[in-house]
């Protein structure tokens, strides 16, 4: 017999948090799980998924099916989701945390109110564990347990979850439910959800479409874990600032009072305190225009917005490249694109880096860029990539990985073999070095933008 009432959230938020600091294994009312899940040994890391031993053993559900909620009585779904700790110390979300997979035919008739995505995830019991390669899963210790519920997230969060739930659904509507890219919203995503590439799910237009799924990314499960982010500030102070824009207009007007000014002029209108010798002088400037005296905007944050100030010449080509971040040879050749893709291995870290929202602050330089008084705020978008764009990424990567293969870790694509990315080196010299798979060493590279693919998209 359960020691909670399944028709009470409360009561159903009480018991998990029974969990907190303890483990699967050691917490008091875990029914008695299954050897095949909690015998160690070596060379075993984890065994079995969190999420069922957590229904079938602790909570002693079945879940009915996809449409209602884990606990259909208390209208209560159950969600776990796992942790990481930085090295900071601080913890932050492993991944994105996937909803309910989207009926394209079904969801697209409905408003956001009587949506299966609200009637499903209105009330979450959120279960928090900290992942650890090292242990298994019976033994993650349990950070927290909480029960999450949409309606009493701050009005500013409702508003950008509202509006990314309506863009998606004008996406099906629209007929284009095959290109659908979790860029395209902010806070709630639509994630690919098959283990076959191939699968499809006809959709609106007569069309047929990957299976997704919305999801919470992870960027706005970290802070929503968090009890605040004392590093970020938001830009929206009053919920009301959305009931007549959208947040990316709303962003956007902060600066038209700005454009064509210069830098200088700018600095003393909203950060006079601003060191413009400071490598982070134009990105703190842009914040200051929205409003944000801290380092990290909490909306961003949430949505996983990557801000990139970007000057240009006269000719409108970016000054400096784009860089992501530098890849390791010895794990690369070891991912696959998406999950989608059938067979072993993480997710590619490039696709997610490139399938990402940006936000593009662009100054225009006169002819010595060095000097603040002769830079000028020209335009800001936002942007994210096209699927036929992101296409070509993957092709840089498969050839990537093709030449690490062979042998050629020195031979990486360049710029003139793709229209949109290349790899080059990212290390701080050519000393900066690191493994290749065949016992070689190689300068630590990553993927970046073509200047001339930047220069095409913001002008």
């Amino acid at each position: 017999m359960n020691e909670y009432l399944a028709s009470s959230p409360a009561s159903i938020e009480s018991y998990g948090k029974r969990l907190i600091g303890g483990t699967l294994r050691s917490v008091r009312g875990v029914k008695r799980i299954p050897e095949k899940y909690s015998e160690t040994s070596q060379g075993i890391r984890t065994k079995g998924s969190f999420g069922m031993l957590l229904e079938r053993f602790y909570y002693g559900i079945t879940p009915p099916n996809e449409s209602a909620p884990d606990f259909s009585k208390a209208k209560v779904e159950l969600k776990s989701t796992p942790l990481k700790l930085l090295r900071s110390g601080r913890l932050s979300a492993k991944e994105r945390l996937v909803l309910n997979i989207i009926n394209y035919n079904n969801e697209s008739k409905r408003d956001f109110d009587t949506s299966t995505f609200l009637k499903k995830n209105e009330q979450m019991m959120l279960v928090a564990y900290l992942h650890d390669n090292k242990k298994l899963v019976v033994d993650y210790i349990i950070k927290l347990a909480e029960l999450v519920t949409l309606s009493k997230l701050s009005r500013e969060d409702q508003a950008i979850i509202r509006q990314d739930w309506q863009k998606i659904i004008d996406k099906i509507r629209a007929g284009k439910a095959d290109e659908l890219s979790e860029s395209d919203t902010l806070y709630l995503g639509a994630c690919t959800k098959a283990a076959d590439s191939k699968a499809r799910r006809s959709a609106p237009g007569g069309i047929s479409a990957k299976p997704r799924a919305f999801s919470f990314k992870a960027g706005f499960m970290t802070t929503l874990m968090r009890a605040r982010m004392e590093d970020a500030e938001p830009i929206i102070k009053n919920a009301a600032n959305l009931k007549e824009k959208n947040f990316e207009a709303f962003v956007e007007e902060k600066f038209q009072p700005f454009l064509g000014l210069s830098v200088e002029e700018i600095r003393k209108k909203v950060g006079e305190d601003l060191n413009p010798k400071s490598k982070d002088f134009f990105a703190a400037l842009a914040r200051r225009i929205m409003g944000v005296k801290k380092k990290r905007v909490e909306e961003f944050e949430k949505a996983e917005v990557v801000m990139k100030t970007i000057r240009v010449g006269a000719n409108g080509m970016p000054r400096e490249a784009m860089s992501f971040p530098a890849f390791s040879y010895l794990d690369i050749i070891h991912e696959k694109w998406d999950e989608s893709d059938k067979g072993s291995g993480i997710p590619s870290p490039i696709k997610t880096a490139f399938d990402k929202k940006f936000f593009f602050v662009v100054f225009q330089c006169g002819k010595n860029p060095k000097d603040v008084k002769k830079v000028w705020l020209k335009k800001v978008l936002f942007w994210n990539m096209p699927a036929n764009d992101l296409a070509e990424v993957k092709k840089v990567w498969q050839e990537t990985i093709k030449r690490i293969n062979t042998r050629q870790a020195d031979k990486l694509p360049g710029a003139t073999e793709n229209k949109v990315a290349h790899v080059r080196p990212h290390g701080r010299n050519g000393a900066d070095k690191i493994r290749t798979p065949h016992n070689g060493t190689q300068v630590k590279k990553s993927f970046w933008f073509n200047m001339g693919y930047i220069r095409d998209q913001i002008s």
